[in-house]
């Protein structure tokens, strides 16, 4: 009985051995099967580094690296990240500069999320502008005021800018509450660490080749909003409410640009606030708000619908309104204006 045990026992361990691997090569190939079946019925698009983990801003660009965005046999686009994490044109921090600086605050729009490098209205405003202005890019996809503020302050001021440029979306609103990065003390900015703790996934996966799972991306989108929401939904049951007949959103954003642009006009710099197509008329209480900038000379608001009158397929097959089209007239445009104001 003796000598037969140890041969029980090594084919207990085999068998064992062998569940695992049967197990493991099983799990394998569905998971392949899925990837493949997704990518061919239902091809969900993926962006690959994805942002970092952030403390103060929630988010932010990796440094040195090409971000790929693509949806298979659809589309591809690169984003090109340079040391200073940013889109575009590396432009030393200096004490001193040949020319003027542009610095243009944004998120996806701004960023340029749907169009390849140097198709971004920055890149052609820069082109169009090079013999008097550089300009600097710090927008970032999904980023609100709050962090476009914050981002101004600690860095986007080093470049002495003669211009600032900040791009308004609707979804501005919510996104000042997912990552409220900046606050208003006693009618003063402050800021503070992002409290969204869906962030904490950015720390393992954002650049992890997971990305790039059909799988992955096929729920990653619905269950990070999900977390999302409730985050906002708790940031705003906190917030104080003060004016009847105006969303918080709607207030908190108003309040931080009076904040912002008046800290900027006392410094001499110019504003310009430009919206995505008709997203800023869609609000009655922030179309007056910056009516009442524009009257005390904070800022200067270029209403861009004009430009798209007429004009079709300037879309990006990604899903932003600005395409490469789209980009190109936003860029020539604006460097229209911008010379026209020189003068």
């Amino acid at each position: 009985m003796d000598k037969q045990s140890p041969k029980r026992t090594l084919s207990k361990k085999r068998k064992i051995q062998f569940t695992i691997i049967s197990l493991f090569l099983a799990f394998t190939i569905i998971i392949a099967f899925g990837e493949i079946v997704i990518r061919i019925f239902s091809p969900q698009p993926y962006l690959y580094p994805r942002w970092q983990f952030s403390d103060g801003y929630g988010a932010m660009l990796y440094p040195n690296v090409t971000m790929t965005n693509e949806m298979p046999g659809k589309w591809r686009f690169k984003y090109k990240i340079n040391e200073l994490q940013y889109r575009g044109k590396l432009i030393p921090i200096a004490e001193t500069y040949s020319k003027k600086n542009i610095v243009i605050l944004g998120d996806s729009y701004g960023f340029g999320t749907g169009v390849n490098d140097g198709e971004q209205f920055s890149a052609i405003l820069a082109r169009k502008l090079k013999r008097d202005y550089d300009v600097i890019n710090l927008s970032v996809g999904g980023w609100g005021l709050t962090q476009h503020i914050r981002r101004y302050q600690e860095f986007g001021k080093l470049y002495k800018p003669e211009i600032v440029v900040i791009q308004y979306c609707n979804n501005d609103l919510k996104d000042n509450f997912s990552n409220k990065v900046t606050v208003i003390v006693d009618n003063e900015l402050e800021f503070v660490d992002s409290e969204l703790s869906i962030n904490w996934v950015k720390k393992y996966l954002s650049n992890s080749f997971i990305q790039k799972s059909q799988i992955y991306n096929l729920f990653r989108n619905n269950v990070y909003k999900f977390f999302e929401k409730q985050a906002v939904a708790e940031q705003l049951n906190q917030t104080e409410k003060q004016n009847s007949g105006i969303s918080k959103e709607e207030e908190f954003y108003g309040k931080l640009l009076q904040i912002f642009t008046r800290e900027l006009h006392e410094q001499g710099i110019k504003v310009i606030l430009i919206s995505v197509n008709e997203h800023l008329e869609r609000s009655q209480y922030l179309r007056k708000v910056v009516h009442e900038l524009s009257e005390k000379k904070y800022l200067d608001y270029v209403n861009v619908n004009p430009w798209f009158k007429n004009v079709d397929n300037y879309e990006s097959p990604e899903g932003h309104i600005w395409g490469k089209k789209g980009h190109k007239i936003l860029g020539e445009n604006l460097a229209r204006v911008i010379s026209e104001d020189e003068r």
